[in-house]
């Protein structure tokens, strides 16, 4: 019988296509691997019955073919996420169970010496004691010992051969016990590490921070340098010269609501040094020497500073910063710190200036220059003498006096007169000796002694 059965024909001679049935025949699902692709095609076994729907007595033709089924499985990405969710998770209760194995290893141990600490509480009570046990007797006698039932309590016998009982406090036994079945309970149920106690909440109040000194704070050894300062100068407009009018040097002094004391340009080196506001610290072209630092100065550091300092000093010293008019003398102090007070007076007929051809008498103009910073006193006079006419030569004579004062002074004598306020007029200013001095230096010394009230508060 051929396996295909050629198509049937209807008594009309008309072809009449035949009926088929499927019937799909479902194998086990096969495991599916990591491996495989996201989508794998497998096969299945259909099988076809053909037949016609006109004659229903004609034979069935039966045929089985191969179709391939499409199976899904999980993504790979979603796969791997999976994966990796579980190993986190696996290690994180890994940990957990570390923390809380040595939690409980720690406490159980810190409990077994407490116990033992405990318990040997009343061996150092009882002397030549040997505990049984908690709830145990033993009695000695002499070198044997009998165990005997537990009893109310726990005792214990001396080795003297002397029966005596002694009770053990049960107050500390039981507390002991509650405290180690409460542990062990509390220890056996722990899966995280235990959390220290609150604290007793306690009400906090607010304390204001105590007033803080922002000025500079030196160290016990400070060192001679200071901070570089313009006050008392006045601010410029624009560089004045450092020395002479026709220097190269200038300084210009900052305003007060600038973020620097002073710039200095040096045009012989073409350099400028720069003083901050505060005078701490100075810049010299890239170099910054900081005066906190002292500690850490090298010997250009010290230099630097010590050269910047002194021309700020020189400024100060040639800048008046007070100019007093007296009958004694005009008074002139400078911006220097102490300040220098210089004192300038003529000796002689001042009405006779006015008239030039009359015949004067010598006149003197005297100069006295007294620093403390200098620890100096200078006299400069001049004496000059004129003749009948403007056509006679004038002969002047000239004097210049430095003298070097004492260390210490004392302004604080009394008002006195004649031999005694030149006496004490040495002594406040710190002259050592005057033997061989002019008239008009002396008649200074005594006007500058008698101003001192004037000067003396600009100290």
């Amino acid at each position: 019988m051929p396996l295909i059965a050629p198509p049937t024909t209807s008594a009309g001679g008309n072809s009449v296509a035949p009926f088929r049935r499927r019937v799909r025949l479902r194998e086990r699902s096969l495991p599916k691997l990591a491996a495989e692709a996201p989508s794998q095609s497998k096969q299945s076994t259909v099988i076809e019955a053909s037949g016609t729907s006109a004659d229903a007595g004609s034979p069935r033709k039966s045929s089985i073919r191969q179709l391939r089924v499409t199976f899904e499985e999980t993504p790979l990405r979603l796969r791997d996420l999976e994966e990796r969710w579980r190993a986190r998770r696996r290690r994180v209760l890994g940990i957990v169970n570390n923390e809380a194995r040595q939690s409980r290893t720690t406490e159980s141990s810190r409990m077994h010496r407490q116990e033992g600490l405990e318990i040997q509480a009343p061996n150092a009570v009882i002397s030549q004691a040997i505990p049984v046990g908690l709830g145990e007797q033993a009695r000695y006698s002499g070198s044997t010992a009998q165990l005997l039932p537990p009893a109310s309590g726990a005792h214990v016998a001396l080795s003297s051969g002397v029966q005596t009982r002694h009770l053990l406090h049960q107050q500390i036994s039981q507390n002991v016990m509650a405290s180690t079945y409460t542990t062990r309970r509390a220890m056996s149920f722990a899966t995280a590490p235990p959390t220290p106690p609150t604290s007793p909440s306690s009400s906090l109040r607010r304390l204001n921070p105590p007033p803080q000194d922002t000025s500079c704070v030196f160290p016990a050894d400070r060192p001679a340098a200071q901070p570089i300062l313009a006050h008392p100068l006045p601010p410029t407009t624009f560089p004045i010269p450092l020395w002479q009018k026709s220097s190269k040097d200038t300084i210009h002094i900052q305003p007060p609501d600038s973020q620097n004391e002073l710039v200095i340009s040096l045009g012989t080196s073409k350099r400028s040094v720069i003083v901050t506001r505060g005078g701490l610290e100075i810049i010299v072209g890239n170099h910054v020497v900081r005066l906190l630092a002292y500690s850490a100065w090298g010997k250009r550091e010290r230099k630097e500073w010590e050269i910047v300092l002194a021309l700020v000093e020189r400024v100060k010293q040639r800048t008046p910063r007070a100019k007093i008019f007296l009958a004694l003398g005009h008074l002139t102090i400078t911006c220097s710190t102490p300040p220098d007070v210089i004192l300038s007076f003529y000796l002689g007929d001042p009405g006779q200036r006015q008239e030039p051809k009359c015949n004067r008498s010598a006149e003197t103009r005297v100069r006295m220059s007294f620093s403390r910073l200098a620890r100096e006193l200078r006299i400069d006079f001049e004496a000059s003498k004129s003749g009948l006419s403007e056509q006679i030569s004038l002969e002047r004579y000239r004097s210049k006096r430095v003298v070097a004062l004492a260390s210490t002074s004392d302004r604080s004598c009394e008002d006195t007169t004649g031999e005694g306020m030149l006496e004490q007029s040495f002594s406040g200013l710190g002259v050592l000796w005057t033997e061989g001095w002019h008239r008009e230096e002396l008649e200074g010394l005594r006007r500058l002694w008698a101003l001192r009230e004037e000067w003396d508060r600009f100290m």
